[in-house]
């Protein structure tokens, strides 16, 4: 599935405190503690105390870092969270719940590659993990891999038949797919399974926005984010369909909550700015817009997106270079085509004859339909034809 690859898809975190803990000596035997941790988390994550200090014992298991972890998932403190995740699986490599926590970070936080190799991570470790095989599908699909995502899911599935997520992430998949029956029939059985699974309350949504049922998708993006308010990605998903229903104030609201949660995201900024340049609002627009640029130089939707902004104002000096960085970013052929063909455009009005041809030419390479570069094509022969008779 896509944020920033679909129509896609939020605070400087502080540290977290961590009691000064102590590892358990031997642990009686009606005690057990799951999962010791090495020392080295232990000094990891809080250094030694100094000789003059007397700490609480404490026990200190893995389950307990990961629990801290899920915890500070849940509330929103994602960096954290990784850091976390991070460190346990640095110090003890062989526990796959590490792994599948980075994965699940990652995935919607636009490294879904990285993602896929946690999650592999975590299937080498436990290949009959049911869940692991679950993490690994939807990394596949949020990383535009969804045949590898519908594999995966199924073996999910075969693992174990009542895991909601499996089903989840197979519609969603088959969705990407234009496989939409097939989407609404597993997405229908991950809620038959959990009705308050976020996984398949948010795929649900997910099934009807590539359907063009945006209503649909907005009242179950809306029930995502009830049952996990602290999720930015969800804000984003819900933001994108309400841009597109044109509610634009409902979208920034959407939008500046998902800022608000990762403010080291450049998507929430870039889908205000988009916003107010629906709405026509130029100079927010760019200041916007910008601000997503601050974060990320090379994100290419809010780079196009602040080319269109200049472009609507006939800036076209200011335009033409973020088209030609755009150009360089993008790989969707359609956008590709309408670039080439507003860069054309640019071009032409600042004179560059040649160039502007060399654009429109692309343009139709891309789309031969594009009536717009084929006019732009033949203004700017003919313009550059009477430059040459002028000299």
């Amino acid at each position: 599935m896509i944020i920033g690859r679909r129509r896609s898809r939020a605070a400087s975190i502080s540290r977290i405190a961590i009691p000064i803990l102590v590892l358990l000596a031997a642990a009686a035997a009606a005690l057990y503690v799951p999962n010791p941790l090495s020392s080295k988390l232990a000094l990891m994550i809080h250094p030694a105390p100094t000789p003059t200090s007397v700490p609480s014992p404490t026990p200190v298991t893995a389950k307990s870092y990961l629990d801290e972890a899920a915890r500070l998932k849940s509330d929103g403190k994602l960096d954290e969270a990784l850091s976390l995740y991070q460190q346990v699986a640095a110090a003890e490599p062989n526990l796959p719940e590490s792994y599948l926590g980075i994965a699940g970070i990652l995935t919607y936080r636009r490294a879904p590659a990285d993602a896929v190799k946690q999650a592999q991570e975590a299937i080498d470790l436990a290949p009959k993990s049911a869940e692991a095989h679950a993490a690994l599908a939807v990394a596949y699909d949020w990383n535009g891999d969804p045949d590898h995502a519908i594999e995966e899911a199924r073996k999910a599935m075969e693992l174990n038949p009542n895991l909601p997520e499996a089903y989840a992430y197979l519609a969603e998949a088959y969705a990407d797919k234009g496989r939409y029956a097939d989407a609404e029939d597993a997405v229908g059985k991950a809620l038959a399974l959990n009705p308050a699974s976020l996984a398949a309350v948010r795929v649900q949504g997910y099934v009807y926005e590539v359907q063009a049922k945006y209503s649909e998708a907005a009242a179950q993006y809306t029930r995502a984010v009830e049952l996990a308010p602290n999720q930015p990605y969800l804000y984003l998903l819900l933001a994108n369909v309400q841009k597109v229903m044109s509610e634009f104030d409902a979208a920034i609201v959407s939008y500046s909550t998902a800022a608000s949660l990762d403010p080291k995201d450049p998507r929430p900024p870039a889908g205000i700015g988009s916003c107010y340049y629906a709405k026509e609002d130029y100079s927010r627009a760019e200041e916007q817009l910008k601000a997503a640029l601050s974060l990320d130089p090379n994100y290419g939707a809010a780079v196009g997106q602040l080319a269109l902004v200049y472009y609507a104002q006939k800036r076209d000096a200011d335009a033409i270079p973020y088209f030609q960085q755009a150009i360089t970013l993008e790989k969707s052929s359609a956008k590709l085509a309408s670039y080439h063909h507003a860069l054309g455009w640019s071009l032409l009005a600042e004179k560059r004859y040649a160039e502007a041809k060399d654009q429109f030419t692309k343009a139709l390479q891309l789309d031969p339909k594009l009536q717009g570069a084929k006019d732009g094509l033949d203004m700017a022969t003919k313009a550059e034809q009477q430059q040459g008779t002028n000299h």
